[in-house]
């Protein structure tokens, strides 16, 4: 159980996936350093918004390629819809596709 959680400015670099992680103090009196956080994706009016019809091809890294160039970029568009099974879409349902410039921003980092 998490006793207490300082945020503090890490010496890595400004486009490492680390800069940005919380030191964890742990009632047992362990320390540890975070190893991931998700990010938040906020919603923009230049997102898009893709809806699942069974006879298209419906993987999220599929969705990733059409939408960003790249499928490894799948997982943006998991967090963005809160997905946790990213093999099973449900029929019908509609997924929120984040911008690139609300994702890149403008000197291509992402998260």
């Amino acid at each position: 159980m998490i006793k207490e959680r300082k945020s503090k400015k890490r010496s890595e670099h400004r486009t490492s996936r680390y800069r940005n992680l919380d030191t964890l103090f742990l009632e047992s009196g362990i320390k540890v350093n975070e190893t991931y956080k998700i990010p938040e994706i906020p919603e923009s009016r230049s997102d898009s918004f893709h809806e699942v019809h069974l006879k298209e091809v419906n993987r999220l890294d599929a969705l990733a390629y059409e939408y960003y160039g790249d499928a490894k970029f799948w997982w943006i568009i998991a967090i963005a819809n809160d997905i946790k099974d990213p093999f099973y879409l449900e029929q019908g349902e509609v997924l929120r596709i984040p911008s690139r410039k609300n994702v890149f921003g403008r000197d291509g980092v992402v998260y």
